[in-house]
């Protein structure tokens, strides 16, 4: 979808084209001519017949206020890329109490405004505010509106006041005094604050003010970039809906103005200059308002884009509004292009309104990162350009969330007949989406060739038609072409189809042409309501005569749950109108209609007939209205409903059980039965059963109501169960079904299920519910006492920071709450969890971003002493950035004995280390060049890359555009005070998605990074210079994005590399060998859900079982995959979760109730259906196993620890060792013990065989090695025999009188003993040469 700005830049930039180089047209058909010189001729366009406004009331001001959640980006739904399409923009949501920016207030408590970078992605311009002044005011100039906002503004000095200091500006949105202003439009002005006042609260005080109508912020539109479908034939969608039939109807006129208010339109186009409107009132640059419509020299529409230069690519106009539309974007050329190129002139492609007139309004731009944008007041002002100047039928391919400034603009358009089209977005959900949304506007979807929904566009009973949007040829500036996709390729083509209906008709109203629109389709290929069906052209210009069908917009996608019978309203109406049929059938588009009423009177927004909604079984209904006058013309109108009067709401569908467990079975039963009943069926049990099943009868009608308690002990195998209630009426048997999963190799009392917060988030008025969470699952024995502790944290009106024990109850002073002012946003850093404080209990780290802090927690949830501390600001163009997003590590990178702390703050981008009381190193914070708003999910990990003790940090980061294939990712070392390891960073073309994973991976004695990279490169070994290592890279052109992880997989003391690529839908998980060979039985290939359809971020997680035998788990999806070291599944693997996704989580594996077995532990989340009141649902899952617990586990988690060092090998608990024989001593049988925070561990030496002994001794990192030392007499009791016959060990030869020895050992000790005969043989000597007589 496109920005309405650019548009209305597009069509002022071809007038001014035709003005300046009139074209001819010689070569042009009879028909054509006339028209040309019609069109010459005409000064003035005829005005419409008005038509009855729809505007609904104002809201009071608090209304307002509380709609700013409503609001999304708008959506230019287009795409540069012919693999991409166009998809909307959303706008973010933001509350009263929401800053402009997230954490931005410098360290004094002030607001701090958005980067330029950050504008782009935020809600609304800081600094503007668009404000209505109510009539009766007396406020009536820019002069009167900015005196009086100034004296409001001195006297409102606190925190909560409007929370201005100055007002700078104040101008009208509308530059030229509308006439007839049924809407007040003239009394809207777009005020300029200081950028540092806090928007929302001075809207919220505006909003209270008796002499303003309403206030809200100045909205901001984006473009985003998604993967598209492959490239269909060449202007398919002609064929489809027989445009080249309907054409032999009507080709257009150019007394028909379409306005394409959009990025723009390239008016020089060679397929678009002969189409393009052109002002004839207007002189081409004279410097004077000819017309005197107040825009000068408008001869071919206007630019209204007036941003700051910042914000805007550096190739565009965007400093100033002016007469130019020209499209540096291309989305308005192509809108036009699809809409009315010019055609049956042996040049580039047909438009579907051959000689329609494109009138370019410039109302978006390109930002920096080549996406678009657009401002509200500036949509406003092309939609009151084109109304003002004839335009018939104005194209919006942009949508996001209601605007009552917008609205207030498409009324005055709607009440001047102008035909208002708008996409209706590009997100594939049933959000509604705006203006599409809007009873006033026609919405539009998209369509395949096939006649299929196209897989990213919107739908829902709100939808008027579809049309084609996928891979749609069209113009592009400097005369080039191609195929672009989304819904705002549908919108102009539905446009097009407007024009030619005005074409043949001029007369209609903009509500006849809807009906025209809605009545003239071919029915799609669809399982959702996309429309009344895909438009088609013939169909629609046969229409002669045009009655009135409108159900009311409040049936759309409306629930009715215990309604009982409902009026169904709406209107049956028109010239020689005749009857009407109200009819309802079962599914989006029936086959079979059942009659509800029918009449032969008009009918005004008024009730058509009655419904009884307990008559029929739940499911998705269709209603249609057919009116039809005295000429034979029919039109049609439809809504869909949904039908839910009996729904299980516990359990869950696809919730997660293990059976044994008591189950509750609750639901809505809003029929008032004669009976009811509830069964269960198992594949272990092999037919519908009751068994366990006790009814608890309550009264009826009743919501969420208690129906039966269900021992599931009868389960006794994993497998899919359905649960189903049977409830008889006096209309009959209605049932109801759910699907759950059993899974008895869970723990006992496991799964943990922690509800989340209900949370309306910006959906178009549908609730949404957030995840909650949690991102990553610690486990840890917290206060050595033997028993180990689940740790997480989970995210919803506030960040919750959880303590299990083994059985699933909280420890005392868990959970803790931090404040969450963004709970659209995860909001928080870690945990992470390690010793502090040199205690005897181990501190859980947390950081919350929202806050800018970072928090330590003792075992029993006391606040460590010191915490919280206040993290590191970023200084960008004067203004200090807090952490917006980024990670957390533990470790003790100097070797003092203490943990540090490394704070990643990947936006505002830097890196800082702290002691143990929370303060800095020296050199900290290291401040990296990265964008504001870079999508980074990397994170910290640890290795030694020099000759000194201390550890290094190693950390990735990415500036990339997946979409343009420009930046480059960053793998960087740093010592602890920030500086540079010798030959970092390393710098490539591509994007990491990914913590790199350290280890010595050829066994050289080196340390080696080992990192994927998710755009094609493939896996990078590193050495610790940087440089690539010998039979690196691997896998070039796969996508990685979960961390590596490391071990030995055949003790050859070499390192192997597992690490999963990602793919939609699928995946695949290598083991790599150190040399980059892919090691035997891998890679083994993982199928995801639809639910969760990417690969797991995280990393997987090894160990060995009690046999030494290697094994290697991932979580994926919904499934936990485990494999021994060739690729084969140990047994009752994969486990599932089922409904509860673990793509962020991660797991933990290890003997965490000290049974000697290994268990696994997880967490997922269960996404909660709209349109339900559950909440959504966390669940910590551990399963148990029967493999007894090995003597390492070398990777037993994300990251490799819960101090997320990513180091292999790397022990959160200082280890020891000792050896009882003192080392490698083979005649003594010795034994090894070693502990760690996996535990004590024992090895006495052994003899494997006869002759040989395997001896164990302590390493330099204080953990249990062994070597095989052949015994040359044999080995027994653990030690190698002594030889049964020595020999002496030195004697005299007699012959030589020299020493011989039998050993150097026994011939070193002799020799030791003769020099000291020969020693005391010598003082002898001299003692006797003393005492002899002189």
């Amino acid at each position: 979808m496109i920005s309405s700005k650019n548009t209305f830049t597009v069509v002022i930039l071809l007038l001014f084209l035709i003005a300046l180089f009139p074209f001819s047209s010689e070569g042009l058909s009879l028909e054509r001519q006339k028209e040309l010189d019609l069109k010459k001729g005409k000064t003035v366009q005829e005005a419409k017949p008005t038509v009855p406004s729809q505007t609904n009331t104002f809201q009071s001001l608090q209304n307002q206020i509380n709609g700013l959640q409503k609001f999304f980006f708008q959506n230019l739904s287009y795409s540069k890329n012919p693999n991409a399409i166009h998809q909307n923009i959303i706008f973010s949501n933001y509350d009263t109490e929401y800053t402009p920016c997230v954490s931005k207030r410098d360290k004094k408590g002030n607001i701090v405004p958005c980067s330029k970078t950050e504008i782009l992605q935020r809600a609304f311009i800081p600094g503007e505010v668009i404000v209505k002044f109510k009539k009766n005011s007396g406020i009536n100039s820019e002069t009167k509106a900015k005196e009086y906002l100034t004296s409001k503004a001195s006297q409102k000095t606190t925190a909560n006041s409007a929370s201005l200091v100055s007002i700078n500006n104040v101008k009208k949105v509308s530059k030229k005094q509308v006439v007839n202003d049924v809407k007040g439009l003239n009394r809207i002005y777009k005020v300029k604050v200081n950028e540092n006042a806090d928007i929302l609260r001075a809207v919220n005080e505006y909003n209270k003010d008796s002499n303003i109508e309403y206030a809200e912020p100045n909205f901001i539109a984006q473009t985003f970039f998604t993967p598209n479908d492959p490239r269909f034939s060449e202007q398919w969608a002609h064929q489809k809906t027989q445009a080249e039939q309907g054409w032999n109807i009507q080709k257009g006129s150019l007394n028909v103005i379409i306005a394409i208010l959009d990025t723009g339109v390239d008016y020089n186009h060679e397929d678009l200059s002969a189409n393009i409107w052109r002002n004839v009132d207007e002189i081409a640059n004279n410097g004077v308002d000819d017309d005197n419509n107040g825009f000068i020299d408008d001869v071919r529409g206007y630019d209204f884009v007036n941003i700051d230069p910042g914000l805007c690519d550096p190739s565009e106009d965007c400093a100033n509004e002016d007469n130019d539309p020209m499209d540096f974007h291309g989305h308005g050329t192509h809108a036009s292009g699809i809409a009315g190129a010019y055609s049956n002139n042996n040049v580039g492609v047909a438009g579907a309104c051959h000689w329609c007139n494109i009138m370019p309004i410039r109302a978006g731009w390109s930002d920096p990162n080549g996406g678009g944008s657009l401002m509200m007041d500036d949509i406003i002002q092309g939609i009151i350009y084109a109304t003002d100047n004839g335009a018939d039928v104005i194209s919006m391919s942009f949508g996001g969330g209601e605007s009552q400034a917008q609205k207030d603009a498409l009324d005055y358009a709607y009440s001047r007949g102008v035909v208002l089209i708008a996409a209706a977005g590009n997100s594939g959900s049933n959000y509604k989406f705006y203006p599409a949304g809007y009873d006033n506007v026609i919405a539009v979807s998209a369509t395949d060739s096939n006649d299929y929904p196209a897989w990213f566009t919107n739908y829902g009973s709100w939808v008027d038609v579809a049309a084609p949007g996928v891979e749609i040829l069209s113009t592009l500036p400097n005369n080039q072409y191609a195929s672009w996709s989304g819904t705002s390729m549908a919108t102009p083509y539905v446009a097009g189809l407007a024009g030619l209906i005005l074409s043949k008709n001029q007369s209609l109203t903009n509500e006849q042409v809807r009906n025209v629109l809605r009545t003239g389709v071919d029915l799609p290929n669809s399982d959702k309501y996309i429309g009344t069906g895909r438009i088609n052209v013939l169909k629609t210009l046969q229409i002669n005569s045009v009655p009135i069908a409108n159900l009311d917009s409040s049936l759309d996608d409306k629930i009715l749950s215990g309604s009982g019978i409902i009026n169904i309203i709406g209107t049956a109406s028109g010239s020689n109108f005749k009857n009407y049929t109200l009819e309802y059938g079962q599914g989006i588009y029936p086959t079979t209609w059942n009659l509800i009423n029918s009449g032969t009177g008009s009918v005004l927004s008024s009730n058509l007939g009655t419904f009884n909604s307990l008559s029929v079984s739940d499911g998705v209904y269709s209603l249609r209205l057919k009116a039809r006058d005295s000429l034979g013309g029919e039109s049609i109108d439809k809504a869909v409903i949904s039908i839910d009067n009996l729904k299980i709401t516990k359990p869950i569908y696809r919730d997660l059980i293990n059976p044994g467990d008591l189950i509750e079975i609750r639901g809505d039963v809003f029929a008032n039965p004669t009976s009811y009943s509830v069964e269960y069926y198992s594949d272990s049990l092999g037919s519908w059963s009751t068994l366990g099943i006790t009814k608890t009868h309550p009264t009826f009608p009743r919501a969420d109501a208690l129906l039966a308690t269900w021992n599931t002990s009868a389960i006794t195998q994993p497998g899919f169960v359905f649960i189903k209630i049977i409830v008889n009426t006096a209309f009959g048997t209605f049932t109801e079904q759910t699907t759950i999963y059993a899974d008895p190799t869970l723990k006992q009392g496991w799964p943990k299920k922690i509800e989340g917060d209900r949370i309306n988030y910006p959906t178009g008025g549908l609730n949404y519910y957030m995840r909650a969470g949690p991102f990553d699952t610690l486990v840890k024995d917290l206060n050595n006492d033997g028993n180990k502790e689940i740790i997480f944290a989970s995210k919803g009106t506030n960040i919750r920071l959880h303590v299990l024990d083994v059985n699933g109850n909280y420890r005392n002073g868990w959970p803790i709450e931090l404040p969450n002012s963004r709970p659209d946003v995860w909001g928080s850093l870690g945990p992470v969890i390690g010793n502090i404080d040199a205690d005897a209990e181990s501190e859980i780290i947390i950081g919350n971003f929202i806050e800018n802090k970072l928090y330590a927690f003792n075992y029993d949830g006391s606040m460590a002493s010191g915490f919280p501390v206040i993290l590191p600001y970023k200084n960008i163009n004067g203004y200090d950035y807090g952490v917006n997003s980024g990670s957390l590590n533990l470790a003790d990178i100097n070797n003092d004995g203490k943990n540090e702390i490394i704070v990643f703050a990947e936006e505002p981008g830097y890196l800082a280390v702290l002691n143990n009381q929370g303060v800095l190193f020296p050199g900290n914070p290291h401040f990296f060049n990265m964008n504001i708003g870079s999508n980074i999910k990397n994170g910290v990990s640890l290795g030694n890359f020099d000759a000194d003790s201390d550890l290094e940090i190693v950390v990735s980061y990415s500036n990339y555009n997946l979409e343009t294939k420009t930046g480059s990712a960053y793998i960087d070392v740093l010592n602890k005070d920030g500086s540079h390891v010798s030959g970092w960073p390393v710098v490539k073309q591509d994007y990491i998605f990914n913590s790199p994973a350290i280890g010595d991976v050829d066994g050289d004695g080196n340390t080696e990074i080992v990192v994927g990279y998710r755009d094609g490169s493939g896996v990078y070994v590193f050495d610790k210079t940087g440089q690539v290592k010998s039979g690196w890279p691997r896998l070039t052109g796969y996508y990685f994005t979960s961390s590596p992880a490391l071990l030995d997989i055949n003790n050859d003391g070499r390192l192997e590399i597992v690490i999963s690529e990602y793919s939609w839908g699928s995946g695949n998980t290598y083991v790599l060998n150190y040399d980059g060979t892919t090691h035997s039985g891998w890679p083994q290939y993982k199928q995801m859900s639809d639910y969760w359809y990417a690969v797991d971020f995280r990393s997987p997680f090894t160990t060995q079982d009690g046999s030494s035998k290697e094994l290697i788990f991932e979580t994926a999806g919904e499934k936990l995959y485990g494999w021994d070291k060739n690729g084969n599944s140990p047994p009752s693997f994969p486990r599932q979760t089922y409904g509860y996704g673990m793509a962020e989580s991660g797991a933990y594996v290890g003997d965490i109730d000290n049974d000697g077995l290994l268990e696994i532990v997880t967490s997922g989340q269960h996404e909660t259906p709209q349109g339900t009141p559950l909440p959504p649902m966390t669940a910590v899952i551990i399963w148990e196993t029967s493999i007894t617990k090995g003597n390492k586990i070398e990777w037993p988690q994300f990251r490799h620890d819960g101090q997320h060092t990513g180091l292999y090998g790397h022990d959160p608990q200082s280890p020891t060792c000792t050896d009882t024989d003192g080392g490698k001593s083979y005649s003594v049988q010795g034994t090894v013990t070693t502990t760690n925070s996996s535990g004590t561990l024992t090895y006495q030496d052994t003899c494997i065989t006869s002759n040989n002994l395997k001896e164990y001794y302590c390493n330099a990192n204080k953990t249990a090695s062994s070597e095989n030392y052949y015994c040359a007499y044999g080995c027994s009791y653990g030690k190698c025999n002594p030889n049964p016959n020595p020999p002496p060990p030195c004697y005299i030869d007699p012959k030589t009188k020299r020493k011989v020895c039998n050993n150097q050992f026994s011939a070193s000790v002799f020799e030791s003993v003769q020099n000291q005969l020969d020693d005391i043989q010598g003082v002898l000597k001299s003692i006797l040469l003393y005492l002899s007589p002189r």
